[in-house]
């Protein structure tokens, strides 16, 4: 496939969006929320209602700080560049510019309308889905797919 660039940004209320649905679908904080129901739900202790909120909500404060410094840094809800081509992506913002061969792409994941493409554990760049045509959305799963084929 040709090179194709789009132009995507995430609001804050896009970025907490994401952040909740991804910390509520990982199995740790299911089994968490769940302790604290359960601790809210079954005990008369007051210290343990206590706990058991902050068991169950910490998926959600966790999301709020993290909200709250994506709208605390400059350039956070700026336009992002994205390049896509056979060799890699190119990311290009206001103030960096950076480029990433596909091998340096350790994951995607899609998660409401971003695809998330990671390049460590942490870190990755958050793509806007409807910006991206189905061929083009399938282009960059497989650049990433043959990635991982061939480790």
């Amino acid at each position: 496939m040709d090179r194709f660039s789009i132009v995507s940004n995430m609001t804050k209320k896009e970025y907490l969006k994401v952040m909740l649905l991804g910390l509520y679908s990982k199995p740790a904080f299911i089994a968490v929320v769940l302790f604290g129901g359960y601790l809210v739900i079954f005990n008369e202790s007051y210290q343990q209602v206590i706990l058991g909120l902050a068991f169950a909500l910490s998926p959600l404060i966790i999301a709020l700080i993290a909200a709250r410094q994506f709208g605390s840094s400059p350039g956070s809800g700026d336009d992002i560049a994205f390049t896509f081509g056979e060799n890699g992506i190119t990311v290009e913002g206001s103030t960096c510019r950076s480029e990433f061969t596909w091998e340096h792409i350790v994951k995607q994941k899609e998660i409401s309308n971003f695809l998330i493409l990671y390049h460590s554990k942490r870190v990755g760049n958050f793509v806007d889905k409807r910006k991206l045509s189905a061929a083009q959305l399938q282009f960059i799963k497989d650049c990433v797919g043959k990635k991982k084929e061939t480790l």
